[in-house]
Formats: structure tokens, C-alpha cells, sequence
């Protein structure tokens, strides 16, 4: 199956605000199936909707794969952060 393209901006943006500096928006990463999605720098998410197997990497290296309970928070710095993989819960 080819790798499909995901940009770095979500799919679906409900909600933006800015205060001195800070950023945050309200969006939906909807892409399941294989693909690559880079994170924005400096940024933490919140996965609302668990998935039963996601797979990511940090800067190129080894591609690990877990389950992601809803309420899962990432925190992402300066380093390359890109998710590759994602099947949602099925319970």
C-alpha cells in the first residue's frame, strides 16, 4: 500500500486563539491507515478518540508502535515528530 501524503496542517480546524505569543487550536487529525504527518515544533496534543495500534518515529529513528488510550497527551519539542500509522479502537 502506497504512503499517502498528510500535510502538517489539520485536517479540520473548529477553533484558534492567541495570547502573548501562545497558540492553541482545536483540530482533527482524521487520517487511519498508513501515512506520514509531521507535528508541528513546540506543540501538545490530546488524543481524544483512543486507537488500538499507532506507530510513529523522533527524528528518523526507529519506528515504535503502541496503543493510544484516549487522554493520551504529547508533548513535542524541537525534534521531528512524525506519526506513521493509526488504527482506530474497534471495541
Amino acid at each position: 500500500m502506497p504512503m499517502q501524503s498528510v500535510s502538517t496542517q489539520p485536517p479540520s480546524l473548529n477553533l484558534k486563539a492567541e495570547w502573548d505569543g501562545i497558540t492553541v487550536e482545536y483540530g482533527c487529525l482524521s487520517a487511519i491507515g498508513q501515512f506520514d504527518f509531521a507535528m508541528p515544533k513546540h506543540a501538545i496534543s490530546v488524543a481524544f478518540t483512543p486507537h488500538d495500534r499507532v506507530s510513529w518515529s523522533v527524528d528518523g529513528g526507529t519506528t515504535q508502535t503502541t496503543a493510544l488510550p484516549a487522554g493520551s497527551v504529547f508533548i513535542y519539542s524541537s525534534r521531528d515528530f512524525v506519526w506513521h500509522q493509526r488504527s482506530l479502537d474497534t471495541r
